[in-house]
């Protein structure tokens, strides 16, 4: 795991650099659950990223830009962390999950919306999903191994992405943006009710946007796959009789769920109409 050092902005307005060894690797070797001591190192630093993120109001344009003193912008580092790594290691679940957090952070800032920097940052986050992984790779992994935290910090990222950046994902013209789609159709199905809320406020911001605007796929065939998972998330189990017998759910998360997904419901119906009816 390569070390990434925090470092103080300069003058110029330049992001500061977590910077990797010239290897440019930084998913490495592990020593078990607790991680080496070089893990919590980058641990550390990602969480005075997240921390610098979130007090400054940082936006993706600012992890974009190189650090003055050369070497990989933030940006790179980062989506580096979240993707496939080339040895098939992954870097520790905290190290995910801080490297998610600090990235959705700064999408969430809308200051530099529309500028050509945020938007040439958004095409290589969307382009780094078939390309490397982003997102996909990770989020598979931390689900075989049943890392919800995991899982909930990579589907708040993807879904922050997505809605963020509506206007670019429905019309599907970048490589990544149905990948990202498929993504989050797959946080939608996920066993850990949290995870799978994730998803929801994507598929209302998706429903805002006209559909003559949309890629074909993103109209009535998407939402009718989205009903069909939601009608099964929603169901009872078949051995279902009380919530004191009940061991595979949560009746809050249960109840919960059903609440959140009225909107959701009403707007695949008014798409849908009669295929609505018929599924």
């Amino acid at each position: 795991m390569a070390l990434l050092y925090p470092m103080t902005p300069s003058h110029h307005h330049h992001s500061p650099a977590l910077h990797s060894p010239t290897n440019g690797h930084t998913n490495g070797h592990h020593n078990g659950a607790n991680g080496t001591g070089t893990d919590k190192v980058v641990v550390l630093a990602l969480r005075a990223l997240c921390n610098w993120a979130r007090v400054s109001h940082v936006t993706i344009s600012h992890l974009s830009a190189p650090p003055p003193e050369g070497g990989e912008s933030l940006l790179i580092i980062l989506v580096r962390i979240l993707s496939q790594p080339p040895n098939h290691h992954f870097p520790e679940e905290e190290i995910l999950s801080c490297a998610s957090m600090a990235l959705t952070e700064a999408v969430l800032v809308p200051s530099d919306t529309c500028t050509p920097t945020r938007n040439a940052a958004v095409l290589f986050l969307l382009e780094a999903i078939p390309r490397c992984g982003f997102l996909v790779a990770p989020f598979a992994h931390a689900t075989n191994m049943g890392s919800d935290d995991v899982t909930h910090a990579i589907a708040i990222l993807a879904e922050t992405l997505a809605t963020e950046e509506i206007d670019a994902v429905a019309p599907c013209q970048t490589a990544g943006c149905m990948e990202l789609i498929e993504l989050l159709l797959r946080v939608q199905s996920h066993p850990h009710q949290p995870v799978a809320i994730t998803a929801m406020e994507c598929w209302l911001s998706l429903q805002d946007v006209p559909t003559s605007e949309r890629h074909p796929d993103l109209a009535a065939p998407l939402f009718s796959r989205l009903l069909d998972i939601l009608v099964t998330r929603v169901a009872y189990t078949p051995s279902f009789t009380t919530w004191e017998e009940e061991l595979d759910l949560d009746s809050q998360e249960f109840e919960d769920f059903r609440r959140l997904m009225n909107d959701l419901l009403v707007s695949i119906y008014f798409l849908l109409r009669v295929r609505y009816i018929d599924q």
